[in-house]
């Protein structure tokens, strides 16, 4: 798998989408913004990017400035 693509997977048996993100694409987000429509919106903050990680050494180098 290619890490510098940014690709999106919808899959909609399990309900999922999947979004890969470079990281250094990742490490320059600060807010995340879920629409339907254009309308509703979920934002998702850097903070909470972070604490999702379940990798430690990956939280580390996201935080690293």
């Amino acid at each position: 798998m290619n890490d510098d693509i940014v690709q999106f997977d919808y899959l909609p048996e399990e309900k999922i989408v999947k979004i890969n993100l470079p990281e250094e694409v990742l490490k320059s987000i600060d807010t995340i913004i879920i629409t339907k429509h254009f309308k509703d919106e979920i934002i998702i903050s850097r903070e909470d990017i972070v604490n999702m990680l379940p990798n430690k050494s990956l939280r580390d180098r996201l935080c690293a400035p």
